[in-house]
């Protein structure tokens, strides 16, 4: 289902898809960068190429590298919780990175796609930890939380046309718009 959170909702039929991807950008001088899509007339970013190493067991896990900085992503979820953890760990490179990070969500039933409305609300509310989104009524609010130092900041926006070959193979809707909530920043340490 193209996301990195799909779960059940009380009340609804079906899983929904909350949260698509996230894209993250070192801010060095590495170019380093996690995560691709596609897009009607490219590929961006091209993520891929930095991939030195792929785990699946214990559970999902890809080293980055491009120059002397290498970053880890791993992925966790638990069972019976609607909720995903993203870890990011400074593997090789200076002593502290600083992250920007697109979160792309949805919010829609899993067997639909989520173009730009303007019934979206738009609020970003700024909390200790992190973020908390509400985006559309009757849905669960989302919150993003952080381990480390952050920031957020703007509002929510959308990233058009994102492209879903498969889909678009088996005769489907297959280009999806997702709204990004602001830019984030995030710190990672050695």
């Amino acid at each position: 289902y193209h996301g990195l959170l799909v779960c059940p909702i009380d009340g609804y039929e079906g899983r929904y898809h909350f949260l698509s991807a996230v894209d993250v950008t070192v801010m060095d001088s590495s170019g380093l960068t996690l995560g691709t899509n596609r897009y009607p007339d490219a590929q961006y970013p091209d993520s891929f190429r930095f991939i030195e190493e792929s785990r699946f067991m214990p559970w999902p896990s890809w080293l980055y590298r491009s120059g002397q900085t290498a970053l880890r992503k791993e992925i966790f979820m638990c069972k019976n919780e609607s909720a995903v953890w993203l870890v990011y760990t400074l593997e090789d490179g200076p002593d502290e990175v600083k992250l920007d990070l697109k979160f792309l969500f949805t919010c829609r039933n899993s067997h639909e796609l989520t173009r730009s409305n303007d019934s979206i609300n738009t609020d970003v509310m700024i909390e200790a930890a992190g973020i908390r989104l509400k985006p559309y009524p009757g849905l669960p609010g989302i919150d993003i939380t952080f381990s480390d130092e952050w920031h957020q900041e703007g509002g929510i926006y959308w990233d058009y046309n994102v492209c879903y070959k498969t889909e678009k193979e088996r005769g489907h809707e297959w280009i999806e718009d997702r709204f990004v909530p602001g830019r984030i920043t995030a710190s990672v340490h050695m």
